[in-house]
């Protein structure tokens, strides 16, 4: 039985576009000279040979992250932090994301209402001259760091580089075998769609998370912090805005002159939701443009929803609006 789950692990990974794609890097690094500009000389000379499907999960995304051309002190930074005992738990996480539907409503109440407002005091200046910048409300700022991180309290503690890291092996045979055991332990029959979706969502993934971990490169390049250990939620995502690499990369903006924004920083966090924001389409008394914007950050509308309401029970002066309707529980402001 054993030896049929490995020779069925075999031909499922043969025939993913992951192998083909590896199998056409080898063939066209060791026939042309073109491939030399995406993965360098030295990195060539020890790749090791590491495509065949069983290979461990580690090797099989050590070898990728070669192909692709990351330095080597940069890999040597990612194995630092990573921790293998966590990588299926972390490819389960987001491959069987599909299967809960997130509900967003517990992020409203009156003390939500509240902490809004203490926070709306706390930084008026920056987020006077985030308005000023991007035109978009204090109050919008406010909901969406509430709801994001609870204003920076939950920020979450998975290294970044080690989620993605998991990710690059969520398409290896034996990560889609331990994520068709997680599947089969959290629903009663798995159908074939279902079976086809976690196929599907761990190639994605897998490919997403090379781009990621691309643009998680380029922001140790260019930040001068560079021993540090950027910790963020399992889905890769980091800061009190809790931006992946590739928004933090477009959108990130520092309160500061000319320095690297860090979204651990509320100031700089501040600056960076409203630049995401304006960026992507966020209009001033235009609750439908302010909808679309939202739901780029989360593409889920009790996520957009929940953030409108909050932002709509604090008053642009940062006071909790209290009508007559709030005492017998009728008002959209009361919990």
């Amino acid at each position: 039985m054993n030896s049929l789950v490995q020779l069925l692990a075999v031909l499922l990974f043969l025939t993913s576009p992951a192998a083909q794609a590896a199998a056409q890097a080898d063939e066209t690094t060791a026939s042309s000279t073109a491939g030399a500009s995406a993965v360098t000389p030295s990195a060539t000379q020890s790749l090791p040979q590491v495509t065949s499907p069983l290979s461990s999960p580690r090797e099989y995304a050590l070898h990728k992250m070669r192909l692709a051309g990351f330095s080597e002190a940069f890999i040597a930074r990612v194995l630092k932090s990573h921790d293998e005992t966590t990588t299926e738990h972390i490819v389960e996480l987001n491959v069987l994301g599909f299967l809960h539907k997130a509900d967003y409503s517990g992020h409203f109440s009156q003390r939500a209402v509240r902490k809004c407002n203490e926070f709306m005091k706390k930084y008026r200046t920056q987020l006077k001259r985030a308005k000023a910048l991007y035109s978009v409300e204090p109050e919008a700022i406010a909901a969406l760091l509430w709801v994001e991180t609870k204003h920076g309290k939950m920020t979450g503690h998975f290294p970044v580089s080690s989620v993605y890291f998991s990710l690059l092996q969520a398409d290896h045979p034996l990560l889609i075998e331990s994520s068709s055991k997680a599947l089969a332990e959290k629903t009663p029959v798995v159908t074939p769609e279902y079976t086809a979706k976690l196929k599907e969502r761990s190639h994605l993934k897998a490919e997403w998370a090379m781009e990621e971990m691309k643009a998680l490169e380029l922001i140790y390049r260019k930040d001068s912090r560079k021993n540090q250990i950027i910790k963020g939620s399992f889905a890769g995502a980091f800061g009190n805005s809790q931006f992946i690499p590739s928004s933090y990369r477009s959108w990130a903006k520092s309160a500061r002159a000319n320095a690297p924004a860090n979204l651990f920083s509320m100031n700089d966090s501040i600056h960076s939701v409203a630049s995401y924001l304006h960026s992507n389409g966020w209009k001033l008394d235009d609750t439908e443009a302010k909808r679309q914007a939202l739901f780029h950050y989360n593409r889920a509308q009790g996520y957009v929803d929940v953030i409108l309401k909050l932002a709509s029970c604090v008053d642009k002066k940062g006071l909790i609006r209290v009508t007559a309707s709030d005492a017998v529980g009728s008002s959209p402001c009361s919990s």
